[in-house]
């Protein structure tokens, strides 16, 4: 049986609370006293000793929840040890592997060297054999390439003795023949140059019309082509006589013409015609069509599109008739002034309620608002000069409305309400020397 042991275990709360201006005694000193060296007591009976040999002695107990060693004199825990020694049993277990591999190719390579043996001494005996074989066909080489020689001597002299010198008594070489060939083709092209030559012209050829060719498919034989068939092998759909008919506009990629109803990637379904400009390199190239069925002067409905490395860009409309230009552009007359009024229907910027609302001239100069509740209204930061009216109609949630980034002392004018049904009329106006604005109520 062990030894039995008793603990001592001082609560560290402490035992007497001083204020300002008490009496102290010596029992509360003391108990405080006897309370701090208890504790320091049991703090060093619970901690690791150092033994006489100056290490620390943990007395048979765990140290837990220790860290992995990162330098060589730092302490280890179990992990990481049974993590080392599993990783080094997988390496042994590898090398042994390895070493048994390497036996057995060894033992191959003994057994392999072996037959190699066997078969050199039995190629040897086949090559003397052999030998035996080649000096005997070289002897009879020898014979006939003597023959040879003068046989392609004789061969030479039939292929291109020269013109009129005969091989044998009458009989000549095939040069003399091609010679004589030649000089007779060149009387009979020359005479038919003369033919062409002196032929009338035909202003205007038709497709069944004939010319004669050298057939280069046909071993250079004499053939003919037709008007009609050159324009077919020659000349692409998408530059004949009409445009090609494409099923997308996405495969349009060459120089030429094209057409087509219901098309994939054009800008609608109706009928389209168009051209495509292609850049030297693939992937840049522009697509101009029109609906030439349905335009008019009022409306020429020809749209573009650019492909740029690769990828299409969206359709966009061109408007080239003078009707199309008068009817989107304010003119001036012959003294400079305007020649009509312009009007404008209200952008709807629908109800304010919270946030901000940052008012801009894009989309138009004349908005229209409902005051929700309280919101802020920014003034414009739009580049250059413009003026914008705003029609403000209050509901029945109207809220205060703060004014932020006008001049100073702006806007000016009535004082926004938020009455329910009450209407307000704000002019603001922006030039280089700030943002101002007049506020109306609306009777």
């Amino acid at each position: 049986m062990g030894a039995l042991k008793i603990y001592r275990q001082t609560s560290k709360a402490p035992v007497n609370t001083y204020i300002n201006g008490s009496i102290l005694v010596d029992s509360q000193l003391n108990g405080s006293f006897l309370q701090s060296l208890h504790v320091s007591e049991e703090v060093a009976d619970n901690a690791m000793q150092v033994a006489t040999d100056g290490s620390w002695d943990a007395t048979n107990l765990k140290l837990k929840n220790l860290a992995a060693p990162t330098v060589g004199t730092d302490a280890t825990n179990k992990t990481y040890v049974d993590t080392r020694f599993d990783a080094d049993k997988v390496q042994v277990d590898a090398s042994k592997t390895a070493a048994a591999n390497s036996a057995a190719a060894a033992l191959a390579s003994q057994n392999a060297a072996a037959t190699s043996a066997t078969n050199a001494a039995t190629s040897k005996t086949g090559a003397d054999t052999a030998k035996a074989g080649a000096d005997t066909a070289k002897a009879g080489a020898d014979t006939s390439a003597t023959n040879a020689a003068t046989s392609a001597t004789l061969a030479g002299d039939w292929a291109s003795k020269a013109q009129d010198v005969p091989v044998t008594t009458g009989k000549f070489s095939a040069l003399h023949w091609a010679a004589n060939a030649a000089a007779s083709a060149a009387t009979v092209l020359n005479g038919l140059a003369g033919w062409i030559h002196g032929a009338t012209i035909k202003a205007t050829p038709a497709d069944a019309d004939e010319i004669a060719i050298s057939d280069s498919a046909g071993a250079w034989a004499l053939g003919k082509v037709t008007v009609a068939s050159i324009r077919a092998g020659t000349i692409p759909a998408r530059l004949g006589t009409v445009a090609q008919t494409i099923t997308d506009w996405n495969n349009a990629l060459d120089n030429g013409w094209y057409m087509g109803s219901n098309v994939a990637n054009a800008p609608d379904t109706s009928w389209w015609l168009g051209n495509v400009e292609a850049h030297g390199s693939s992937g840049w190239r522009t697509q101009t069509v029109h609906s030439f069925t349905v335009d008019g002067a009022a409306d020429t409905k020809v749209w573009r599109r650019a492909q740029d490395n690769g990828t299409w860009g969206a359709w966009y409309k061109l408007s080239l008739s003078q009707a199309e230009q008068d009817s989107r552009f304010l003119r001036l007359a012959a003294d400079n002034a305007l020649s009509a009024g312009v009007t404008q229907t209200a952008v709807n910027d629908g109800t304010k309620s919270s946030g901000t609302y940052a008012v801009t001239p894009v989309g138009g100069n004349y908005r229209k608002i409902v005051n929700g509740g309280a919101f802020t209204l920014s003034a414009p930061t739009a580049t250059g000069s413009y003026n914008i009216v705003i029609d403000i109609t209050n509901s029945a949630t109207a809220g205060a409305v703060m004014f932020s980034g006008f001049s100073a002392g702006f806007p000016k004018g009535d004082v926004l309400t938020t009455t329910n049904g009450v209407k307000f009329k704000l002019h603001i106006s922006k030039t280089d020397v700030g943002v101002t604005a007049i506020l109306e109520w609306v009777p």
